[in-house]
């Protein structure tokens, strides 16, 4: 009868994949996906071991008399029962590949390990256990999945269904029995009777067989099966009662059944919600156990009697031996000094326990009381307001719901995440395709008397299809709208996953369903995105910004020019992600803003408020910092072109009323603060945007100051009042959690246009609509162009994203169409959507709004007219000049000028800034959390056409601001000191300087020629048109081998050079590609080029694409 069962999953975090009980002692063994052994003891299933044997998971587990054998996919490992490793074997250390192992006698001292003959080289080891080590192996073609074995066989169970019996002795199959159609289940011998269950293949499903195949091993021949209608997946023949055997089914049923009499039958169900994965009868036959899907551990046991003592796991069991406990002696000179300041903790021993600890309760004694009381969310503490003797706060009905209900918790359901690029390729593998190609490679190699090696891929079997290629979209990404008022897919926080391959195997296309380009969130300052794409979409700023790139570069870094840059870059992406990295590089080594704390390389968490006055400092920073950037480089006094896009021109007095202070002066800024609140004359709920803009427009502070007229301290009193409102209006919403959550109560607060009059006196009157301007009074009316707005989850977790509108396909605003970035997420949204402020995760951070009467339209090539070449034909270096310096390149000259369709080979070197981050845990495989991150140390430009073709003309080190952390010097060629101005005798340059040379060669027309030139555009952090592109990378690539050749192995392959044999060269490396790709045209014209590539990758195979000594 049941027992009852227990539950170990507690003790396991990994799925169960190998599971037996010990044959000599009351222990229970486990084996999981990550390699690690368990162990439990007796009826309580005490945990006992628990060790990683392994790499990889655990196959299958056999007693062993001196510990327990183990099974891995590359070899064996034996062990004490107490989890100490005596040795290991390793028999496939390439492929893996082993599945199961069995004694060839009842001695122990060997086994037959076996696999997928594919990654085993069609072999059967055979392991000496006395000496541990491999003794032989055995011919074997055939795919296994089981082995056993009696006293004259071993029987190998195959994975099309078959078993065959083997003779140890003559080593050869002496009888096949074809059990099943498509597979086996169980096999199971006891003497000379061999039990299966298995599988057969019923509409492309596996079903199991409702049979219980039984043969006879003394007669070589199959006596009758025994029928078990619900489809038997577990088959064992009692231990001490040999007529009787139980079956079980994968759902639960089990059949203890008599074998010379089936009438004889006792059924029983477990109460089970999932399926059976794993199953075993202990060696004394009272008990049996199985794991289900769910990973919990089932215990059943024959009880004759309620009232007699529970058996063992076996019959002639070995005590279990458990740690002794030694009553120490503490010497005095050891014992704890609690009298010092700092006890050493370390010093404070653990007691001895003999009693379970909780943690070790088994799970039907622990029950569920309640959880803590949740605390008062921060937004409602921040909002408290002390009437009185009372603190008083709103409660936000339509975030936190209704008050004293009890809501059911309920897991928040996770976004679908896109597969990587590394995963998606290999998922689009054609079968047809595969077969195809891996044909002509078996062609090419028997023409030239050749083979191809195990690892060739002609052997997939599985079909893959192109729903696989997405997962399918439960919850749309895109989702702008929730009508459970919960925060929708589309505003919730992005995040980038990282394979192993970094950032470059994130799928960024999967979040973008429009023409407009988001930008990556894979640095620090990434808050910046949303003024940044604010700033792109209004057309004024966007054209005033771009006209700097006309203009010859600076000796510094410029902030304004670097956003032009970004602005030409994210246009020519053309709907494709963008890396705002050489803005954000320019921007952390900016020193103002390092002072005011904008810098947030270790993603500083702010509260709600404190993101917002953050992106409004940085608002206000970014705009004067431009302002200062224009008159450095057009040579001026004023920001003239600025200020008359976005100058709010204003008049500041102070008097005081104790001395004869009275001072008035203007100031020009360029946004205007919303941080005053209106006084409504009428019914509160009418105030919009337009009552705080109004009311911010005239401030006044009383403050005391030591005055420098009276020499003495007393009050004065200051004003501030906007004279007029300048054409490209930007308001920073500097309003606390409170106020803006009365805003979310005014219905229509944030209008789509609003209109201004200048009165007789030149003040200016803001008014909501049209009609309520006065007749005949001038009038401006100022459309919202978009908005940055703060994002809270219900966990109080921040993030930014932009609400704009956007340009049509002739570069005008549309009035009509909208979007929403949120970093990398770009998908398009209603105005109503955007201009709906009333939801409870929603807050206004920064506003602009344009004046109808300013121009309307994207200028996209605004910088070609009168566009200076001239850093192409001269140095510009960091510091000093050519003297002394190691020159590696010629100057350009006026005579040979790029032109479009010119060819320049182009090669980067990168230094590495910080080393990647890792998330290690116990049970779990490491996890990149953060990628390395490179910057760009070098860039060396050739000419491919020309007398002067393979000499070149730009060789530019570029200075390093930050810390290095690494110069990657084999890979980079870069030295340690060579990108410092104070030591370096290279070719130093700033980044701007280098990155100008680049862009122009781009919008010149230029070809780039290179080597894996993704890597390099994107530490460039240039955008390149496919058309503008010869890569020899992917030149010479053959998609199904999923192997790109190194530019060293290309080369030896196409003209038996050696590069790269000392460390990298820029300059030698943009040559070799130059020359790959000249023989790539050479190969095309004479047809030959498939086959040649072809060779290359079969010898790369044999030779492991290593070239030779």
């Amino acid at each position: 009868m049941p027992r009852g069962s227990h539950s170990a999953d507690k003790a396991v975090q990994n799925g169960i994949t190998a599971f037996k009980f010990d044959d000599s002692h009351d222990l229970i063994w486990l084996g999981d996906s990550s390699g690690y052994l368990y162990s439990f003891y007796g009826m309580k299933l005490q945990p006992y071991v628990s060790c990683r044997v392994c790499q990889g998971q655990i196959n299958q587990i056999l007693g062993h008399k001196k510990g327990v054998l183990t099974l891995s996919s590359k070899g064996v490992r034996l062990g004490t029962v107490e989890g100490i490793s005596i040795y290991s074997v390793i028999c496939s250390k390439e492929h893996g590949g082993l599945r199961c192992m069995t004694y060839t006698s009842n001695t122990q001292t060997e086994v037959y390990a076996g696999g997928r003959a594919s990654s085993t080289g069609s072999r059967i080891f055979k392991i000496d256990l006395v000496n541990g080590k491999v003794s032989g192996c055995i011919s074997y073609s055939q795919d296994l999945v089981f082995m056993t074995c009696n006293l004259q066989y071993v029987i190998f169970g195959r994975s099309d269904g078959c078993v065959d019996v083997f003779d140890p002795k003559s080593e050869r199959v002496v009888k096949t029995f074809r059990c099943h159609s498509a597979s086996l289940s169980s096999i199971f011998i006891h003497d000379n009777i061999l039990m299966t269950t298995g599988y057969s293949l019923k509409k492309d499903r596996f079903v199991p067989d409702p049979l219980v195949n039984r043969f006879d091993l003394q007669t070589l021949d199959s006596i009758p099966p025994y029928p078990f209608p619900a489809g038997p997946t577990h088959v064992y023949l009692h231990p001490r009662i040999l007529d009787l055997a139980l079956i079980a089914s994968n759902m639960g049923q089990f059949h203890f059944v008599d074998i010379s009499n089936p009438a004889k039958l006792h059924i029983y169900q477990a109460d089970l919600s999932t399926f059976i994965t794993l199953m075993d009868i202990s060696d004394s036959g009272d008990y049996f156990a199985f794991i289900d899907g769910m990973q919990n551990l089932h215990l059943w046991a024959r009880v004759p009697d309620p009232m007699s003592p529970l058996p063992n796991f076996t019959v002639y069991g070995k005590p279990v031996k458990f740690p002794s406990v030694n009553n120490e002696v503490i010497p005095m000179m050891n014992r704890l000094n609690f009298e010092s300041a700092f006890p050493p903790l370390n010093g404070i021993k653990l007691p001895h326990y003999d009693e379970m600890l909780l943690s070790a309760w088994p799970p039907d004694a622990v029950f569920k009381v309640g959880a803590v009381p949740k605390p008062i969310d921060y937004e409602i503490l921040r909002g408290v307001r002390k009437v009185q003797t009372f603190n008083i706060a709103h409660y936000d009905k339509d975030k936190f719901g209704s008050r004293n209900i009890v809501t059911k918790y309920e897991k928040q359901k996770k976004l679908n995440i896109p597969k990587f690029i590394s995963e998606k390729d290999s998922d689009q593998s054609d079968d047809e395709n595969e077969s195809h190609n891996s044909e002509q490679l078996q062609d090419f190699a028997a023409a030239r008397d050749m083979s191809l090696p195990a690892s060739s891929s002609s052997n997939r079997t599985d079909n893959i299809s192109q729903d696989k290629i997405y997962p399918k979209k439960q919850q749309n990404v895109f989702e702008t709208v929730s009508d459970s008022g919960e925060l929708p897919n589309a505003f919730k926080l992005m995040r980038i996953a990282y394979s192993k391959f970094g950032v470059d195997d994130f799928d960024f296309e999967y979040f973008n369903n429009t023409r407009f380009t988001g930008l990556e969130a894979d640095a620090g300052n990434t808050y910046t995105n949303s003024i940044i794409q604010l700033y792109k979409y209004n057309p004024p700023l966007y054209n005033y910004i771009s006209l700097s790139l006309r203009e010859d570069v600076a000796d510094e870094d410029i902030l304004l020019v670097e956003l032009g840059y970004l602005f030409d870059k994210s246009l020519n992406a053309n709907g494709h992600h963008c890396a705002p990295s050489n803005f954000q590089r320019v921007l952390s080594t900016n020193a103002e803003a390092r002072k005011l704390g904008l810098i947030t390389e270790n993603e500083c968490v702010y509260d709600s408020y404190g993101q917002r006055k953050l992106v409004q400092v940085f608002n206000r920073f970014l705009l004067e910092q431009i302002s200062r950037d224009e008159q450095y480089l057009y040579t001026t006094t004023e920001p003239v072109r600025l200020d008359s896009l976005c100058g709010v021109s204003t008049e500041t007095r102070i008097v005081s009323k104790f001395c004869s202070l009275e001072r008035s002066f203007s100031t020009v800024f360029h946004s205007i603060d919303i941080n005053v609140l209106p006084v409504s004359l009428n019914a509160p709920a009418s105030l919009t945007i337009v009552d705080y803009i109004q009311a911010s427009m005239s401030k006044a502070v009383s403050r005391p100051i030591n005055c420098d007229v009276c020499g003495k301290r007393h009050p004065i009193d200051a004003s501030l009042h906007v004279r007029s409102l300048p054409a490209d209006l930007i308001l920073n919403i500097d309003l606390t959690d409170e106020q803006l959550v009365d805003i979310r109560f005014l219905k229509g607060w944030l209008v789509p246009e609003f209109y201004v009059a200048r009165t007789n006196d030149g003040s200016s009157v803001l008014f909501a609509k049209h009609e309520s301007v006065p007749s005949q009074v001038p009038v401006r009316r100022y459309d919202i162009t978009g908005l940055v707005v703060q994002i809270t989850d219900r966990v109080n977790r921040s993030h930014l994203v932009t609400l704009t509108k956007v340009p049509d396909k002739t570069g005008k605003l549309d009035k009509e169409s909208w979007c929403l970035f949120n970093d990398f997420l770009v998908t398009e949204v209603s105005q109503e959507e955007a201009l709906d402020l009333s939801y409870w995760w929603k807050k206004p951070v920064v506003i602009m709004y344009k004046a109808v009467d300013t121009e309307d339209k994207f200028v996209y090539d605004c910088w070609r007219q009168n566009l200076d070449v001239s850093i192409l034909y001269k140095d510009h270096f960091a510091r000093g000049t050519r003297e002394g310096k190691i020159i590696e390149y010629k100057l350009l000259t006026h005579d040979e000028p790029p032109l479009p369709g010119t060819m320049v080979a182009i090669d980067a070197e990168f230094v590495q800034i910080a080393p990647q981050e890792f998330e290690i845990s116990f049970h779990r495989p490491k996890k990149l959390v953060k990628p390395k991150r490179l910057v760009l140390g070098r860039i060396s430009v050739l000419k491919c056409d020309g007398k002067n073709a393979g000499e070149c003309f730009i060789d530019d080190y570029i200075v390093a601001k930050e810390h290095i952390d690494d110069y990657i010097t084999s890979f980079s060629g870069i030295e340690p000191g060579d990108l410092d101005p104070d030591k370096s005798k290279r070719t130093l340059v700033t980044l701007q300087t280098a990155y100008r040379k680049m862009w122009l060669l781009l919008n010149l027309g230029c070809i780039f020629v290179g080597h894996s030139l993704k890597g390099d555009f994107r530490m460039i952090n240039i955008q390149v048109p496919p058309e503008q592109v010869r890569d020899t990378a992917e030149l010479f690539y053959l998609k199904k081998e999923k192997r790109k050749l190194s530019l060293k192995y290309l080369i030896y392959q196409l003209f038996k050079d050696n590069v790269q044999v000392g460390n990298h060269d820029s300059i030698e490396d943009a040559d070799s590609a130059m020359r790959a790709y000249r023989k790539y045209l050479e190969l095309k014209s004479n047809g030959t080029f498939e086959d040649i590539l072809q060779r290359i990758y079969l010898e790369g195979q044999m030779s492991q694409f290593r070239i030779p000594q």
